[in-house]
């Protein structure tokens, strides 16, 4: 948002306008009815945090506008106090849309809103804020609006289950507990993907193979019945990586299009311990593993150790211009636009992931990344000794 009257060349203008006029106006004398106060220049702006009286739509036409605008000075200080008054405004045009009997929609939107700002005020240390958020499903409730209150519900629920990421593995399994009653409670919509993933995900980090097999399997049978295709979509996704965690001791399944076109043959691999990398060009942590991944193919490649890439990416001529730059030798399936059919099969929702594949087949570790890989590797093909380089070779001068 700019502020042009309040601009310095602006006032200086005007300034200079008012000393032009007196100077070259005769004084003229003043009847009762010209001594009234002069009105504000029509240049002259509101103050955008004085929330309006209004409808629903015009209240959060108000809030569309404002997260729109930004303080007339851009520096860290000017930055920091338009935003405090602007999410203090945006809570209390929210609040109003909420007690003037807005419809499905628009109550939807004014809830998402104060939850953000609830948030945003929480973050700052409100306590007060804290209150407010805690006690905002039950106002709800009374509203008439249960769909919504179970929403504001979900978003706590996130947010306990997100700083409990620094707990222990007893804390996470009774978040994840409480998670998974809590989506029992009703059909799921796309609001519950985030918690459900997130939840998921945690009981997988966490090490508790048990419990995340459990959880996506739950997860994915309810989510994959849905009518909405995006969370029927998730679902198929989360039975996927069910079937993932149950890879341990059990052959796997690769099938898909090498970036050549051509159909991949994973039957030519067998005999092979085989790397089973689930990457994409964009992935930072992957392209950090590809050091790893290729010392070690360096060192392994003659005693029977092959890579297979399996890109996540969705534009061809990126990921063909990074192998080129990177020279990668092991062969990389690719589906374009499309998802890959091994990433849709064994539920790939977060990457890299790193499956090392024995000679017989069978997968041995889900997680061979970093140091585990070589361990994995000394254990099965033996140790090897690396190649000090020359400094007097021509390669290292």
């Amino acid at each position: 948002m700019s502020f042009h009257v309040n601009d310095r060349p602006t006032r200086s203008r005007l300034l200079g306008l008012a000393i032009a006029l007196v100077v070259t106006c005769p004084a003229l004398p003043c009847t009762a009815d010209e001594r009234k106060p002069a009105e504000k220049p029509a240049t002259e702006q509101a103050d955008p945090f004085i929330v309006p009286d209004g409808t629903p739509e015009e209240l959060l036409k108000y809030i569309e506008n404002l997260r729109r605008q930004g303080p007339a000075v851009l520096d860290y200080k000017s930055l920091m106090e338009f935003r405090k008054k602007a999410n203090r405004a945006t809570l209390e045009a929210s609040e109003k849309v909420l007690s003037a009997e807005p419809n499905d929609e628009q109550a939807g939107l004014a809830v998402h809103f104060k939850m953000e700002m609830l948030d945003l005020l929480i973050r700052s240390g409100d306590k007060e804020a804290t209150k407010q958020l805690e006690a905002f499903p039950t106002e709800l409730q009374k509203a008439g609006r249960p769909k919504l209150a179970r929403r504001v519900r979900g978003f706590l629920l996130g947010k306990r289950l997100s700083s409990a990421r620094a707990g222990g593995p007893e804390q996470i399994e009774k978040l994840v507990g409480e998670v998974r009653k809590f989506l029992a409670e009703a059909p799921p919509e796309r609001d519950d993907i985030r918690l459900a993933a997130t939840a998921a995900q945690m009981a997988e980090r966490s090490g508790n193979t048990d419990l995340a097999t459990a959880t996506y399997r739950e997860f994915g049978k309810s989510f994959a019945g849905s009518k909405d295709p995006r969370v029927a979509g998730i679902g198929k996704k989360m039975e996927g990586a069910a079937r993932r965690l149950d890879l341990a001791g059990n052959e796997i399944k690769i099938e898909g299009t090498t970036v050549d076109g051509k159909p991949f043959d994973w039957s030519k691999y067998r005999g092979k311990v085989v790397l089973v990398d689930f990457w994409a060009t964009w992935c930072g942590p992957c392209v950090a593993e590809i050091p790893n991944i290729l010392k070690n193919y360096e060192l392994y490649h003659d005693r029977g150790f092959e890579v297979v890439g399996i890109s996540c990416d969705r534009n061809r001529e990126s990921l063909e211009d990074f192998l080129k730059k990177r020279d990668i030798p092991w062969t990389i399936l690719f589906s374009g636009e499309g998802p890959n059919p091994a990433s849709e099969y064994y539920g790939i929702l977060g990457i890299p992931v790193c499956i090392l594949v024995g000679a017989d087949g069978k997968v041995i570790s889900l997680q061979a990344r970093g140091p585990e890989l070589r361990k994995r590797l000394e254990k099965l093909l033996g140790p090897v000794e690396e190649q000090e380089e020359d400094p007097g070779s021509p390669e290292t001068r």
